[in-house]
């Protein structure tokens, strides 16, 4: 197996073979690690768990939405992404939750992870780059894959126009966004990881989403469990 591929968890980031057997990343991984147990072992009976995946082409700026969300901080050059684990606790709303959040690969030859993103997931971000059409135009596909994956046409996401900084190189109008954010269904954000504009709002908007298709699961639920009851 490429190394590239494999990986090793700590308590914030799935770090790559290469990067854990970095006599400098020894540290700090166990650290990490240590850290997280103790937090998700004290807040265990109170935390909702969500799975996330931020989803888009290769350029637009996923990992760095994704640190600028995580650490606050701009990430400018990093190697292209196959794909990138991380999670957070945080609470939204007076709720506990520990996110995990995947960075998935936006180039072509890693579609073929996808599928086992696309239906593991429970929240999706869907991320394009105002700078950039193609990057919008991938979108619509990108979103009928995620459908067909889940066999639903109501799954919890949020449409991200990131790069919101770079006025003067748009090219995307919030007009066209939001129009495609009403045939997908969804809300749509405009961020900047360069400036961290929005960047928390659209983790929390992707995670009330998510909170709301729950909410929607256990009233379900209950009704099933309340007529069964019922039944003489």
């Amino acid at each position: 197996m490429n190394n590239r591929s494999r990986a090793v968890i700590t308590g914030q980031k799935i770090l790559n073979v290469s990067e854990a057997n970095n006599p400098g990343n020894s540290s700090a991984l166990v650290e990490s690690s240590l850290s997280l147990q103790r937090t998700v072992t004290a807040s265990a009976l109170s935390t909702m768990e969500v799975k996330l995946a931020v989803i888009g082409g290769g350029g637009v700026g996923k990992s760095a939405v994704t640190v600028r969300y995580l650490q606050n901080h701009f990430v400018e050059h990093y190697d292209p992404t196959i794909e990138d684990s991380y999670r957070k606790q945080t609470v939204i709303d007076q709720n506990a939750y520990l996110l995990d959040i995947l960075d998935t690969a936006g180039q072509d030859e890693y579609c073929c992870l996808r599928d086992a993103y696309l239906r593991t997931g429970r929240g999706f971000l869907f991320v394009f780059s105002l700078t950039d059409r193609g990057s919008f135009e991938e979108i619509p596909g990108l979103h009928d894959q995620l459908l067909q994956v889940k066999d639903s046409d109501d799954v919890p996401l949020v449409l991200v126009g990131n790069k919101s900084d770079l006025v003067k190189e748009r090219v995307i109008t919030s007009v066209e966004a939001n129009e495609l954010a009403s045939k997908m269904k969804c809300r749509y954000v405009e961020t900047s990881a360069f400036s961290g504009s929005n960047i928390e709002y659209a983790f929390q908007e992707i995670v009330r989403c998510v909170q709301r298709e729950e909410d929607k699961l256990n009233h379900k639920k209950k009704n099933k469990k309340a007529k069964g009851c019922n039944i003489v």
